[in-house]
């Protein structure tokens, strides 16, 4: 289910893919008969995909205010905002506890909304549309778009590296769909 803390579990999408794809024939192409078509060999090994490891905002007090600016709510235990920006392998006390009751009050306040905001919409069609709005992908996207990940606090260069190449591919997305630079 989704998560009301960032949570990145995804594998990245393979963005040399299309790289190693080999073109489809052309339309209209044909072979001799007793021909063989000549496969290509196989691509080079590419090097690993080295990113940057996306930023880390260490003053605590910033990080916090950006959550709070963003939600625009104030939080009266800013233990618990800090206990949700951190990840496991940074301290013992991190998200996950916190991301259980997260899940079932999105699933909660997504439900609700589309209750009452699709009165002639059956049951089946409704769970549909929650799972789509709650998935661990597109909260992964709204955390790219409002830049979270550098708030997490973290001690883990995978994930680094896992989340560096997700927010590549959702930034090379945008610029695809809307042909411009986000």
């Amino acid at each position: 289910g989704g998560a009301s803390s960032p949570k990145f579990r995804l594998p990245p999408p393979d963005l040399d893919l299309a790289r190693r794809t080999s073109a489809p024939a052309r339309q209209g192409e044909m072979m001799k008969p007793g021909s063989r078509k000549r496969r290509a060999s196989p691509p080079a090994p590419s090097a690993p995909v080295t990113l940057p490891p996306p930023g880390f905002v260490a003053d605590r007090e910033e990080a916090a205010a950006r959550v709070e600016r963003l939600l625009q709510y104030q939080f009266n235990n800013r233990s618990l905002l800090e206990e949700a920006l951190t990840h496991q392998s940074f301290a013992a006390a991190s998200y996950q506890r916190l991301e259980f009751v997260g899940d079932a009050a999105l699933g909660l306040a997504f439900s609700n909304f589309l209750y009452l905001t699709n009165p002639t919409v059956g049951p089946g069609a409704l769970s549909t549309l929650r799972a789509a709005n709650i998935s661990t992908e597109k909260l992964a996207r709204v955390a790219v778009r409002h830049d979270l990940y550098p708030l997490l606090r973290r001690n883990c260069p995978r994930l680094d590296l896992l989340v560096g190449q997700f927010i590549q591919s959702v930034k090379q997305e945008l610029e695809d769909d809307l042909g411009t630079t986000p």
